[in-house]
């Protein structure tokens, strides 16, 4: 073995000779180099060149390519091996290596004991292998020596090899295919478990939107159930009571029409005995005397909607209108009914208001009439009206609030 490396270096008109003894030597111009070169000839900086000490013989392990080292002659390339003589020279400058090798071992002293034993087949080869080039000294070592050990081996054991070797190999080809049958069934139980979760994603989806369902139907039902109640204690106040006292005129004299005699406050309205000659009409009802005026009082509920506005039914403003006797009064004796005053009561409200007709409705049983002041109280709510065509179908809930009993 090789116990260290002379390396002589120059460069241009300078020399220089360096002994290296240790495993690895590296050249160039940083400072952890073993051989730092600092020259403004060759203008690469770092590693140039490194030498590794393999089993004796150093080798090139790595260099830069941008010096165009060549060997002898030859193309640098990595891992050839450097011998006793060799030269490395760079085509980047004047520079040249030239390496000289020491054996391990003097060539002059001799020993007694005798050498190593190495097979036949070992030194054939590194003979064959120091007759070869040395660009393929290594490769072709190493080729001839596989060659012959494989020579030196018995069948017995290339046999147990060739086993050894397909009992390996069968058993990775089984391992790979558990692995890839364990996979295979991993995916499946992973596409089972997505599936699985999407339908209960879609089931909780179903249960959620029939909990919202059942959610608004409940909300549906505690206000339909409350409605009432809500309605009262939100709007209450704004329904009023509308009182009112109306009597008949004579449409032609324009005189209050008067029950015939006093006999008649009793039985107001009576027919007379059929035949009789004072009273060709059949009722007692004259213009003139003193008799009792034919009048009538009224009450029904209003809702206040804004700004004074009451709205109520026709039927309520025109009382007459559902009154059998009076319409009777009215054809037999052209009459005519003349309300004498109407007016409105409010809860929490001890005065009354005022009312003034404003209208009918042509069909419906609706009219509309206002309070006639401009004090009219803040605190009296509106009652919203919606203008919907489906306001009124059949399903919706209905609330009916105002005084069916009058005053009580």
């Amino acid at each position: 073995m090789a116990a260290g490396i002379i390396i002589h270096i120059s460069i241009g008109g300078e020399r220089r000779t360096e002994y290296f003894a240790t495993e690895k030597i590296r050249i160039g111009s940083n400072s952890d180099s073993d051989i730092q070169i600092t020259t403004k000839q060759i203008p690469v900086e770092g590693l140039w060149l490194e030498l590794e000490d393999t089993e004796g013989v150093y080798r090139v392990t790595n260099f830069n390519p941008n010096l165009q080292f060549s060997v002898n002659g030859k193309p640098i390339r990595r891992y050839i091996a450097i011998s006793d003589g060799d030269k490395i020279e760079s085509a980047a400058g004047e520079m040249a290596l030239s390496f000289f090798t020491l054996a391990g071992q003097g060539t002059l002293i001799k020993t007694g004991s005798s050498g190593r034993h190495v097979a036949q087949f070992i030194e054939e080869a590194a003979l064959d292998a120091a007759a070869s080039p040395r660009r393929d000294e290594a490769k072709a070592f190493l080729r001839e020596f596989i060659r012959e050990l494989s020579r030196e081996i018995s069948w017995t054991t290339k046999l147990m090899i060739l086993v050894i070797s397909v009992g390996f190999l069968t058993g990775i080809l089984y391992l790979g295919y558990a692995v890839n049958e364990e996979l295979k069934q991993s995916r499946q139980q992973a596409e089972q478990q997505n599936e699985t979760i999407r339908r209960l994603e879609s089931q909780l989806y179903e249960a959620t939107n029939q909990l919202g369902s059942l959610e608004q139907t409940n909300k549906d039902l505690i206000r339909a159930q409350s409605l009432a109640q809500n309605v009262r204690v939100d709007y209450g106040t704004g329904v009023c009571l509308i009182m009112g006292v109306y009597d008949l005129v004579e449409r032609k004299s324009g005189k209050v029409l008067r029950y015939a005699d006093s006999s008649a406050l009793n039985n107001p309205y009576e027919p007379a005995p059929e035949g009789s000659p004072s009273q060709p009409s059949g009722f007692l009802l004259t213009t003139e005397g003193t008799g009792s005026p034919v009048e009538y009082d009224f009450i029904g509920t209003g809702f206040h909607v804004g700004n004074g506005f009451i709205i109520t039914n026709r039927h309520v403003l025109q009382p007459w209108s559902e009154d059998e006797i009076v319409k009777a009064m009215i054809r037999d004796y052209n009459g005519a009914p003349r309300v004498k005053w109407l007016v409105a009561y409010f809860p929490n409200h001890s005065e009354p208001y005022t009312l003034k007709v404003k209208g009918f409705a042509a069909r419906e049983d609706i009219a509309v009439a206002a309070i006639e002041t401009d004090n009219f109280p803040a605190d009296i709510p509106s009652l919203p009206l919606d203008f919907g065509s489906d306001a009124a179908t059949v399903g919706k809930t209905v609330v009916s609030i105002g005084y069916p009993s009058g005053l009580d």
